[in-house]
């Protein structure tokens, strides 16, 4: 390798509701303590931080995070990081995407069938 360093960018899925400007401080928090870290600390160059919202879609908001580290270690790093995200984050009230289907049934509101198109009962399901 020709570079002295290593740029890692990774991407998570949050609820719709999630709060980023919260997620931004706990990625920092996260990113401290790694740096802290006795194992992993010394291989990071820059520490990890949520970059921003990638896209919305409709399961959730896609957000990358990005650290520099020593080359070679990228992985070990990342690892560490996306299991404290986690841990982190579901600790402080962010949520993570849940993919969910609206299962129902549609008819008029006597429960019978008809030509409406409400649904007289629907269920959410994660899958």
């Amino acid at each position: 390798m020709s570079r002295d360093w290593a740029i890692d960018t990774f991407s998570l899925r949050l609820g719709l509701d999630a709060d980023i400007q919260k997620a931004k401080k706990l990625a920092r928090d996260v990113g401290a303590i790694l740096l802290e870290d006795p194992e992993i600390g010394a291989l990071i160059l820059e520490p990890l931080k949520l970059k921003g919202v990638e896209q919305i879609g409709d399961f959730g908001i896609e957000v990358s995070f990005t650290f520099t580290a020593v080359p070679g270690n990228q992985s070990l790093i990342r690892r560490s990081a996306q299991a404290m995200i986690r841990e982190v984050f579901l600790e402080n009230g962010v949520s993570f995407a849940h993919p969910t289907v609206q299962l129902g049934t549609y008819g008029n509101a006597q429960g019978g069938r008809g030509n409406s198109l409400t649904p007289t009962h629907t269920q959410e399901k994660h899958i």
